[in-house]
C-alpha cells in the first residue's frame, strides 16, 4: 500500500465528513423533505465533476484522490441518502421517497456533468 494516496483519501474524507456535519448541524434537516441532503449531495457531485475532469488531463493523482475520493466521497454519502429514503418509506410517504430518489439521482448526475463541462471549458480556455 502506498502511503501518500492513503493519506490523501483519509485527509480528504475527514474534511468532507466534517463539512457535511457542519452544514447539517447549522441548517438541520427539514422534516417534510430532505432538501439539505439533496443540496449537499448535488454540490458534492458538481465539485466531483470539476475535479475528475480537471485532474484527469494533468495527472494530479493525489489531488484527485484527496478531494474527489476522500472529500466528495464522505461529503456526499450514499448511506445518508438511503437512510432518508428508508425513513420516508417506513412512514408510508412513498410519493416523497419517489420524489427524493428521482430528484437526488437526476440532480447528482446533472451536477457531475455540469462540473465536468465547466472544467473542460476552463482547460480549453487556458492560454498555451
Amino acid at each position: 500500500m502506498r502511503v501518500a494516496p492513503s493519506l490523501a483519501v483519509a485527509s480528504g474524507g475527514t474534511a468532507g465528513a466534517a463539512a457535511r456535519w457542519a452544514i447539517v448541524g447549522s441548517v438541520g434537516y427539514d422534516d417534510g423533505f430532505p432538501w439539505v441532503l439533496l443540496g449537499v449531495n448535488t454540490a458534492g457531485s458538481l465539485l466531483l465533476g470539476v475535479l475528475v475532469f480537471a485532474t484527469a488531463a494533468d495527472g494530479r493523482e493525489l489531488l484527485r484522490l484527496g478531494l474527489g475520493v476522500g472529500f466528495c466521497g464522505s461529503f456526499t454519502t450514499f448511506s445518508s441518502f438511503a437512510i432518508a429514503a428508508a425513513e420516508f418509506g417506513r412512514e408510508g410517504n412513498w410519493a416523497t421517497v419517489a420524489a427524493f430518489v428521482g430528484l437526488s439521482v437526476t440532480a447528482a448526475v446533472a451536477a457531475l456533468m455540469a462540473g465536468g463541462a465547466t472544467a473542460r471549458l476552463a482547460i480549453r480556455s487556458r492560454p498555451t
